[in-house]
């Protein structure tokens, strides 16, 4: 591992730790590429279920990180990056940000679904509901295929809440899979899953992610596969005990991993 692509900052309010915290834990661990991921700002929603920074929190961000990857840069490449969700009306705010150059990249990380009801915390509100679950799958084929994110971060985060491992779900998930590949989306084995502990999801008593059953179909497609900490605090930038879970997880899947990504 190479590099780390998944990074969060206290800017989203469920973090701690400095960007140059982040930045030494990362130089210390041997990595020679960082990437920062902030949760998404976007133009006019604000704190969402406490993980998302306010808009005018943006530039800030932007600046800083372009400052300390000028300071950095004989010892670590520093990428700039945001964790989104796909909604349509924030497309050009975000099409904006890779054109000009503001962000490197973005990474999908599908927090929450459109429903008629409005947007649905996909962690909280939609347990066992086969609806929510094609919401979930949906919105990521959707987004893939606009080709403007580089990663799908925690994609088995959908087995949270519809625990079962069934027919309709490996047929879903296979949809979902070779549109990653189709794009050249890098599908994420998130550390973080490990992190949560051990729970018990439908009948299995099982971490909540990485799953196994899904890495199994993503080994078969073929797609590129990266390992992310998916840090909220620098301490997780370190070959602690669920950096040791999730290389046993690999290594027991014989999955092959990108040790960096390609970012134009």
């Amino acid at each position: 591992m190479k590099g780390n692509y998944h990074t969060h900052t206290p800017r989203c309010g469920h973090a701690v730790g400095s960007d140059e915290e982040n930045i030494q834990a990362a130089i210390d661990f041997g990595l020679e590429e960082l990437g920062f991921s902030e949760h998404a700002m976007f133009s006019d929603i604000y704190n969402e279920y406490g993980m998302r920074p306010p808009y005018n929190v943006l530039e800030e961000y932007i600046q800083t990180l372009d400052k300390l990857k000028e300071k950095y840069k004989d010892k670590i490449k520093i990428y700039k990056a945001m964790e989104c969700e796909y909604f349509e009306e924030y497309y050009d705010e975000l099409k904006e940000l890779l054109d000009s150059k503001k962000l490197d990249y973005l990474v999908f990380g599908n927090h929450f679904v459109h429903h008629k009801q409005g947007r649905i915390y996909t962690e909280r509100n939609i347990w066992g509901s086969k609806e929510y679950f094609d919401l979930y799958v949906d919105k990521a084929i959707e987004a893939m295929n606009l080709k403007l994110f580089k990663i799908f971060a925690h994609p088995d985060l959908v087995f949270l809440f519809y625990p079962k491992w069934d027919e309709y779900g490996e047929k879903r998930c296979l949809e979902m899979i070779k549109a990653a590949e189709e794009n050249d989306v890098y599908i994420e084995v998130n550390i973080g899953g490990f992190r949560r502990g051990i729970q018990k999801l439908g009948d299995e008593l099982r971490y909540p992610y990485p799953f196994d059953k899904f890495w199994k179909l993503v080994k078969k497609i073929g797609n590129k596969i990266i390992v992310s900490f998916d840090s909220h605090d620098p301490k997780e930038i370190s070959e602690d005990k669920d950096y040791k879970l999730a290389m046993e997880f690999v290594k027991k899947l014989d999955l092959k991993v990108e040790e960096k990504i390609n970012i134009k």
